[in-house]
């Protein structure tokens, strides 16, 4: 039997759900609670919608100038990185 999930204690655990953290009883409580309440499902496609386009603006260069920006500062990390490496031993 799966436990009765209100919407309170649902919404406090959206971001948890979204992140795959939850243990199984709490995600299968979740998924249940998600079919019956339009409300916490609109919440949960809401933030599926600002996840994806985030993630999508995040790889899309506005810019060619944006683009050289982003290559140096990748660039720059990766060099820092090899530094501490041979650095360390």
């Amino acid at each position: 039997m799966v436990p009765y999930l209100g919407c309170e204690h649902a919404r406090e655990m959206l971001q948890a759900f979204m992140d795959g953290e939850l243990p199984v009883g709490e995600q299968v409580a979740m998924e249940t609670h998600l079919r019956w309440c339009r409300t916490c499902a609109a919440h949960v496609e809401d933030l599926r919608l600002i996840g994806d386009s985030l993630r999508f603006g995040a790889v899309t260069p506005t810019s060619a100038d944006h683009h050289r920006e982003l290559s140096a500062l990748h660039a720059g990390v990766l060099s820092r990185v090899r530094a501490e490496h041979d650095q360390s031993f």
